[in-house]
């Protein structure tokens, strides 16, 4: 969320068992804010580039543009629930702004601010919505046939 990334893992489970890893080569996150009818908003724009690096996947056919595309898809919805899940926590438990998100607020907004900041952490903080968009590219691939498990008697 504050665009710290150098590069990572990410693993997702596969439609039909097993998972598959994404190694981050790339990302890039913008946050915006803006106060909507005296209300702040947090938009998050995140755009992540990556390899398969490995699978574990029975019937996954790494060169069909389809099976490509759902698994951007399935790793964009874990990165996003990921993300919206520990700022739920932060907000929920902690109460305490770790993102920045009230200086994304006062810059995008500074009169608008000098209201807000009296009461951020104990009113606006807690209820901010928090609107996260996430888009992986897939750019290589390690392994382009199945996965050994295939051929394992279970």
């Amino acid at each position: 969320m504050r665009d710290n990334i150098k590069s990572t893992l990410e693993h997702t489970k596969c439609p039909d068992g097993g998972n598959v890893s994404l190694e981050i080569i790339h990302s890039k996150t913008k946050s915006r804010g803006k106060v909507v009818q005296g209300k702040p908003q947090i938009d998050i724009n995140v755009q992540i580039n990556g390899n398969i690096s490995e699978v574990e996947c029975r019937d996954l056919n790494l060169l069909d543009i389809k099976t490509i595309k759902m698994l951007e898809q399935l790793f964009n919805d874990r990165i996003k629930s990921i993300m919206e899940a520990s700022i739920h926590t932060v907000q929920q438990k902690f109460g305490a702004d770790i993102f920045g998100f009230g200086e994304i607020i006062h810059r995008s907004n500074p009169r608008a601010w000098k209201e807000l900041r009296h009461d951020w952490d104990e009113r606006y903080f807690r209820t901010l919505p928090v609107n996260i968009r996430v888009s992986v590219n897939i750019q290589r691939l390690g392994t382009t046939k199945d996965s050994f498990l295939k051929d394992m008697k279970e």
